[in-house]
């Protein structure tokens, strides 16, 4: 899978948060952590959250390529679309955060790129927020600043460590309960449902061209 363009960019931003506090474990539950930390410029805590399932590394690669498919298993996404296709892997998609009663929803336009390591096979989501794509909502708060990412390492043929950090201002007023949902119980969420769905035919046998990005479901 090639290098894309910006990636230097992103590079040197990691190179920043390097100087952030010590990550400190929230939550060890069912084979999955969760980490926590403040992070300068966000409203809510970051979270990095990790688990290793039984599955090659093509399966949730593809999991995280299926878009349309994410309200299913991503624990607070109440939707999802692609909204156009820069290349296999540069995509550019609208996701509504479904937030609990008397909370308005939030929602964003992200750009997802994927890129992988030559060397160790590591595949890289990268997610950042995209101002101005599309108008805001009357009836949704639009997140102003989101920078996420999953990492995927293959541990060997058929087992993948996989790892979700995400720094997010929510924007507009967030309740305390919100706010520690967001760190601690949505991530376990998330990763248990992933690990459920890369049973699924399609993921588990899917075949992906990583030189493209092009996913051959499972049947």
């Amino acid at each position: 899978m090639r290098i894309l363009p910006g990636l230097a960019l992103l590079l040197a931003a990691d190179v920043t948060r390097a100087a952030q506090p010590a990550w400190t474990l929230e939550r060890d539950t069912d084979g999955i952590r969760v980490y926590a930390r403040t992070e300068e410029g966000y409203s809510l805590k970051a979270f990095r959250a990790v688990m290793v399932v039984d599955a090659p590394l093509a399966a949730p690669v593809a999991l995280l390529s299926d878009a349309e498919n994410f309200p299913g298993w991503y624990a607070g996404c109440a939707h999802n679309r692609v909204l156009r296709r820069l290349s296999g892997t540069d995509v550019l998609s609208y996701f509504v955060h479904d937030a609990p009663f008397p909370v308005m929803d939030r929602d964003v336009v992200v750009r997802t790129t994927v890129t992988q390591d030559p060397q160790t096979g590591v595949v890289t989501f990268t997610i950042r927020n995209v101002p101005g794509e599309i108008p805001e909502q009357p009836d949704k708060v639009r997140i102003p600043r989101m920078a996420s990412s999953w990492r995927l390492t293959p541990r060997s043929a058929t087992t993948t460590e996989v790892v979700q950090e995400t720094r997010t201002d929510l924007g507009g007023s967030v309740p305390a309960f919100l706010a520690n949902r967001q760190v601690t119980s949505a991530p376990v969420d998330r990763l248990r449902n992933m690990r459920k769905w890369l049973e699924k035919p399609r993921y588990r046998d899917a075949v992906v061209d990583f030189a493209t990005g092009a996913v051959t479901w499972g049947r």
